[in-house]
């Protein structure tokens, strides 16, 4: 799960490549951030567990839950700035996942 989780969140991502983010990740987790190639389309939140979900076999409930704890293990271990700038890089419905607040911009 968690390499699922963590290749399908830099597929949607993409920080810039001078980005520190891969950098601060274990390195096995590092190794899979960097690897894949960007998403033809990126993925909103909820989407992103669907997929998750069929791709490792399991339910939208447990997809949503297992990435969440790999996510904000990363988050605990890459601090507050970089997951900021990861979560600017993907649509809308990420950060919770990252164990984030996702505030949402009030339509004028």
């Amino acid at each position: 799960m968690s390499t699922s989780t963590t290749a399908r969140t830099a597929q949607n991502a993409r920080p810039t490549n001078a980005s520190p983010w891969p950098a601060a990740l274990p390195e096995e987790a590092a190794r899979v951030f960097t690897a894949d190639v960007p998403a033809v389309k990126q993925l909103a939140g909820a989407a992103f567990v669907a997929e998750l979900a069929e791709r490792t076999g399991g339910t939208p409930a447990t997809a949503r839950w297992d990435a969440g704890v790999v996510l904000s293990q990363i988050a605990t271990l890459v601090g507050d700035d970089l997951v900021a700038e990861v979560v600017s890089c993907l649509p809308p419905g990420y950060a919770l996942l990252f164990g984030r607040a996702e505030l949402l911009t009030q339509a004028a």
